[in-house]
Order: structure tokens, then sequence, then C-alpha cells
């Protein structure tokens, strides 16, 4: 179980200064993403913090069921266009109003979070992990990594690494790293294997994947006698798996060794509904 709440608001406290330090130009400053530049993100941000509360309420006061499974295009396509639709309307705040209503309501969120049963299953599930219903911790540690990775959107803007300190990052790839079963399910590859994931530049940056009997098993450890090893640096590794650098990109900027096809299918791995 990954327990993560005390350090959500502490990357929620670090974030609303920075924002207010940005200027006018700042705030219209272009991203890693295509069509959105930084006021785009934090106006996401702030919907998902709105939205998520109000589901946690409804599902309190009874009046929505867990959600019946879904597909996951249907999931990407309908969460893309509550997206587009919120942050048109967002984007044309007053940026001080925005940041200030950014910051009531992630912190309300965490309040409510707070008052969850970790073990308890939420209504929504974490669908990138392969997932039908989702325990509270995954998916709060799952609302974590949506705020660490835009503002890490937003901070390398302005060359700005300090959420890619460990102890924020780690919770960030950790979580990530949930996805690594379900993922690798998909590699049809007959006999049994073992890949380490090496985040080389982090400490206890070791993941093994071990398929065994087509049971899929991780573990955070130092890394053993593994055939395929594939080295990531952090900078890169929340892009890869956030899919904000091509697979070609990624591919140039790793390091393996193994078979390819099971060194390289971690390139293909998606934590995010996108």
């Amino acid at each position: 179980m990954i327990y993560i709440l005390d350090k959500y608001k502490s990357l929620l406290d670090i974030f609303i200064p920075f924002l207010k330090n940005l200027s006018v130009t700042d705030w219209k400053r272009k991203t890693i993403l295509p069509n959105w530049r930084v006021v785009e993100i934090v106006a996401h941000l702030l919907s998902g913090a709105i939205r998520k509360y109000s589901s946690i309420l409804n599902y309190q006061s009874g009046n929505i069921k867990h959600q019946e499974k879904l597909s996951y295009n249907y999931l990407v396509n309908y969460i893309n266009t509550k997206n587009e639709k919120w942050v048109n309307i967002l984007k044309d705040l007053n940026t001080n109003y925005l940041i200030e209503l950014l910051n009531e309501n992630y912190n309300r969120l965490i309040s409510k979070l707070n008052e969850l049963n970790p073990k308890h299953h939420f209504i929504h599930s974490v669908a990138w992990a392969g997932e039908d219903i989702s325990k509270n911790w995954f998916d709060i540690a799952r609302e974590y990594t949506e705020l660490w990775h835009h503002q890490m959107q937003i901070r390398e803007v302005f060359n700005d690494y300090k959420i890619l300190e460990d102890y924020y990052f780690h919770d960030v790839i950790n979580t990530f790293f949930m996805a690594l079963p379900y993922h690798f399910k998909k590699l049809k590859v007959d006999n049994d294997y073992k890949i380490c994931i090496k985040i080389i530049d982090m400490k206890n940056g070791n993941w093994i994947l071990n398929k065994s009997k087509n049971l899929f098993t991780v573990i955070n450890q130092p890394m053993n006698n593994n055939i395929n090893i594939v080295e990531i640096e952090k900078s890169i590794s929340w892009k890869i798996f956030t899919k904000a650098i091509s697979h070609t990109k990624a591919k140039s900027l790793i390091n393996y060794r193994g078979d390819e096809s099971i060194c390289l299918h971690i390139l293909k791995m998606v934590c995010i509904m996108i």
C-alpha cells in the first residue's frame, strides 16, 4: 500500500507560491503539451480537484454507485471531452483567482481524502493499471501523480526541477510501476523472464518484474542477476509514462540490455488516461 496524503499536501504547498511568482507572460508560455500553455494546465488541475471532490460527495450520499465496467477507449474519450470543456471555461479566469481556487479546492479535496478508509473501494478504478475496482489508497496515489506530473510540466518550462527530488518522485514512479504486471501481460512471450527497470539517478531505484508461469510480481529492491535491464533517468521516465515524448525519442534516451522486445515494451506503458 502506498500512503501518500502527507506528501500530497506538501506537493500542493510548494506549488502555490511557485504559481504566485509567475508573471503575466509566464502564464502564456508553452509547455511540453502541444495545445496547453501554463494557464491551461493549471485550469485542468483545478477542474480535476473540483470534479474529484464532487464525485466523492455523490458516492457518499448514495447518488452514484460503483460504475459498470466501461471500455478503456470510451473512458479516455469521455475524460478528454470533459477536460476540454472545463479547461476552456477556467482558463479565462483571472490568474490570481485561479490560484486561489486551486489552493482552496485541492485543500478541500485532500481533507476529504483523509477521511476515507484507504482499504475500502472507490467508485472509480485506476484503469491504466488494468483494475476494474481500485482501493482508495491506489486512487489517492494516482491523484498524487496527476498533481505531480502536471506541476512538473509547468516547472520544466522554467528549468525548475525541485519536485524531481526523490522525496516527491519516488511515490510517483512507484505508483506508475503498479501498472507493470498489467502492461507486460500484453506482451506475448511464452517463456518466464525477469526485467529490471532501473531509475539510475535515484536511491532505491530498481523495480524488478518477474514473470513466472503467467504470474507477474513486482518488487522494489536492489538489482540481482537479471537478464533484461532497462536504465532510465528520472527526467526521462515520467515523460515516457505520461506520453510526453515519442517512442522513438525515448528509445534514444535509455540504455538497455537483454531481449529487445521485452526491454522496449516498457516504453509503451502509459500511466495516464489519454
